[in-house]
């Protein structure tokens, strides 16, 4: 109807269920993104900028950040979207939320320094077999 593609519809939708949420009996609900939904109702900054910021604040830098550092940097991007360009926002958006999750992700149990050694003797009587693993070299 819209004549969207497919990537386009998911982004649409995306912003408009973080910007102006409803239930399913159409009552509005608290917007996830409320000073992006404000610029935006305001016709302050446009859906490009508010898809920014919704895809910015969906990565997973900024599912780490806390609640409170969320919802801050929410309201800061929407009002960096009144002064930058689409194109420009998606650059300090991003690496402002690295910044701001200087923890990153947390370590991989997978990466735990493993030290094994097997001794195993020869089937014909003379040597053995050695096979180890120490920090992160294979021997």
């Amino acid at each position: 109807m819209l004549r969207c593609t497919p990537s386009e519809s998911r982004r649409l939708v995306a912003v408009a269920a973080s910007v102006f949420p409803t239930s399913l009996h159409g009552e509005p609900l608290e917007p996830r993104l409320p000073a992006t939904a404000m610029a935006l109702g305001g016709w302050e900054i446009d859906q490009a900028h508010a898809e920014v910021i919704e895809r910015v604040l969906s990565s997973d830098p900024a599912r780490r950040l806390a609640p409170e550092m969320w919802a801050s940097a929410e309201t800061q991007l929407a009002d960096w979207a009144r002064v930058y360009r689409p194109d420009q926002l998606v650059g300090v958006a991003r690496d402002w939320i690295e910044h701001l999750d200087q923890d990153g992700p947390a370590p991989d149990d997978a990466d735990e320094l493993v030290n094994e050694l097997h001794l195993a003797k020869s089937r014909t009587g003379g040597g053995g077999r050695i096979k180890g693993q120490f920090g992160c070299f294979d021997l």
